[in-house]
């Protein structure tokens, strides 16, 4: 009895010596691959985009984005609702140049989420964490806790009847910040799921439900992952937020992509002649 315990043990700090980081953050894409359709998931209602992978992502190039209050926004939230989104920008505005954080992210927090009662009452959402959600959504990342694991296909086998005989092929969109490899977790938190299938009737038909394997850890911890209701607000970022802004900024992260059909090209200093004289004497 003693011998077979202490093998298991030996067995059970191998595993855990080689598991790997417990992080993941996904990527946002426009839906322009043929499996993600509303049937099985994709672009649904308050969809902007769909998972992509790793070397398909999206991002700005933009140094600088600049942004404004219209006249609809500052009639209904006031001044109030100005200074929380100039709240959330200013979360985004204090994160420093993202290579210089350590390789694991240890200083970035896994929980940045808090409740408040009285908002959950009175069903009040929060402003600032809804833009810090639409800000995270806009520069390229996508709800990591949906995505770890996703449907690539669904199909009925020959004379079968569903949801019985409905076959799903299940790929993962979340990544590790560090290796990234692809993760089970999201911020330390691993995730398992099911899938639900009502056969007929509105899209989605079919749909991966993630879930924590720990019932008493917290689910939905990222910003980037529309984890936020009624009485919920976040005070930053967290660790996985963080990572996947650095996995996108990378200096050497650089793809190039057709150009659209309804699109121009213009293509500037493509030539071999970098100086050109001028006879100013003739143009004074």
């Amino acid at each position: 009895m003693f011998p077979s315990l202490k093998y298991f043990w030996l067995a059970l700090i191998l595993m855990l010596s080689g598991t790997q980081s417990m992080f993941g953050f996904a990527l946002l894409g426009p839906f322009n691959e043929p499996y993600q359709i509303p049937e099985i998931g994709y672009h649904i209602q308050g969809d902007i985009g769909a998972p992509k992978n790793k070397g398909e992502e999206y991002r700005w190039n933009t140094r600088t984005v600049f942004y404004a209050y219209d006249e609809n926004f500052l009639d209904y939230f006031g001044s109030n609702g100005v200074a929380a989104v100039d709240q959330a920008i200013g979360i985004m505005n204090a994160l420093t140049n993202l290579s210089s954080y350590s390789s694991d992210l240890s200083e970035i927090p896994q929980r940045a989420a808090r409740f408040n009662s009285t908002a959950l009452s009175l069903s009040l959402l929060d402003l600032k964490t809804s833009a810090l959600h639409a800000l995270m959504e806009q520069l390229g990342l996508a709800e990591p806790e949906r995505y770890v694991w996703t449907l690539h296909n669904r199909f009925l086998t020959p004379q079968g009847t569903c949801p019985l005989d409905e076959t799903y092929t299940v790929i993962k969109r979340n990544f590790d910040p560090v290796t990234t490899d692809y993760s089970s977790y999201v911020n330390g938190v691993l995730y398992s799921y099911f899938i639900v299938e009502i056969c007929t009737g509105p899209d989605p038909l079919a749909q991966t439900v993630g879930f924590p394997v720990d019932p008493t850890e917290p689910g939905l911890t990222a910003v980037a992952g529309r984890n936020f209701g009624e009485g919920i607000y976040y005070t930053g970022l967290t660790r996985d937020d963080v990572g996947g802004l650095r996995y996108l900024m990378g200096t050497n992260r650089l793809h190039v992509e057709s150009v659209e059909p309804t699109s121009q090209l213009i293509v500037t200093n493509n030539n071999s002649e970098l100086l050109v004289t001028s006879d100013l004497a003739l143009f004074s």
